[in-house]
């Protein structure tokens, strides 16, 4: 990490991240998004699609739903 950053690590944490392609509650500083994880940044946001946008996630609580809630 101190050597190559967050980048040096993204893809080992998207291929050990659960939850990606799952629907996600994501409780933020401006409140509520429900969508689906598609991916992690090269910054390490998570990046979540609901309703049409991506939405990118520095800080928050995550809650995995289940599929259809």
């Amino acid at each position: 990490l101190e050597a190559g950053g967050i980048g040096a690590l993204v893809g080992d944490w998207r291929s050990s991240a659960v939850g990606l392609g799952e629907p996600v509650s994501v409780q933020g500083p401006a409140g509520t998004t429900d969508g689906v994880a598609v991916d992690i940044g090269e910054d390490g946001a998570l990046l979540v699609e609901a309703s049409g946008q991506l939405h990118r996630f520095l800080a928050g609580d995550v809650h995995l739903r289940a599929r259809g809630a």
